[in-house]
């Protein structure tokens, strides 16, 4: 019994016993182990562009990140500074107002003394009529309170 097991064991199936293969069978053997090798290479550079393109997908997206919140950064300074010229055209337009050097100006007064463009002094008036800064006297004409 143990000699039976011992020679199942030992046996080995004709398909790998290359001693009786033909030279077709090793050049077969050979191609296909190439074949096997090339596919496994070419695995790798697949696996590898894929990485390549993940980290250039996530650097890219990295920038446009940064690109917004410099852009968001910009549109915040220039209403900052845009608030901020209208706050001064506003005391401007209020310093020339109570100055007292023209008796209760005009708009067109108000526009040929500040150098502001006429609709900006008509919103700007409107501002401080609303917010009590200033009255208006006539039709036409504006005092301080």
């Amino acid at each position: 019994m143990l000699k039976n097991d011992l020679d199942d064991l030992l046996y080995i199936p004709d398909f790998l016993r290359r001693a009786d293969w033909t030279a077709e069978d090793h050049e077969r053997s050979e191609q296909a182990f190439h074949t096997a090798q090339e596919e496994e290479k070419r695995q790798k550079l697949l696996a590898a562009k894929a990485m390549r393109d993940k980290a250039e997908k996530i650097r890219l997206e990295q920038e446009s990140v940064l690109e917004a919140r410099r852009d968001r950064k910009e549109q915040r300074q220039q209403a900052t500074a845009r608030s901020l010229a209208k706050k001064q055209q506003r005391a401007k337009i209020l310093e020339l107002i109570g100055s007292g050097r023209t008796k209760y100006p005009t708009h067109g007064k108000i526009v040929n003394a500040t150098g502001i463009d006429g609709k900006v002094v008509s919103n700007h008036l409107r501002y401080l009529l609303n917010h009590g800064k200033i009255r208006k006297v006539s039709a036409r004409r504006y005092a301080p309170v």
